[in-house]
């Protein structure tokens, strides 16, 4: 059926575009999103940041199957990256190797937002927070003090 020259639209396609989510674009794919976010740091010749940006795509795409959930645009959300998190921490990764791969994540969906691949990103979706402390912390003794102190003064007159 044709109306002034235009195709009508079928009811799947209507429905498809009532439902789809607003912050996202159709004709873009997270895959996509990651590849373009790691070509990004290789063609401004950002040979560490390439790296950083490639081992997020591998910890991502690894994350995608071990834990068998496909991440699309239309799902990143706060229970997605809570899914992540949980993930990261089943992998024994420290509480600031969580904080850093989360901040990556996050600098790419900026990049993702500025990019077109999604239009109304927002940024406070998850906040990263450095844990409080990092590891015990060990006090020296006394004793060990002075042990210390005349290694120093042996090494001194050795001098």
């Amino acid at each position: 059926y044709k109306i002034l020259h235009h195709s009508v639209p079928s009811l799947e396609y209507v429905k498809n575009q009532l439902t789809k989510d607003p912050n996202t674009t159709s004709d873009k794919t997270f895959s996509e999103l990651l590849k373009q976010f790691c070509k990004s740091a290789e063609e401004n010749n950002k040979k560490t940041t390439a790296y950083t940006y490639k081992y997020l795509e591998s910890d991502l795409t690894k994350f995608q199957e071990e834990d068998r959930y496909k991440i699309t645009l239309e799902n990143i959300n706060a229970e997605m990256v809570e899914r992540y998190k949980k993930y990261l921490r089943n992998k024994k990764n420290s509480p600031y190797t969580i904080k850093n791969k989360l901040h990556l994540f996050k600098v790419m969906l900026n990049f993702g937002k500025r990019a077109g691949f999604l239009k109304n990103y927002n940024e406070d979706l998850f906040t990263i927070k450095a844990p409080k402390s990092y590891g015990d912390k060990i006090y020296l003794t006394e004793e060990e003090i002075n042990v210390l102190e005349k290694l120093k003064d042996l090494n001194e007159v050795d001098q």
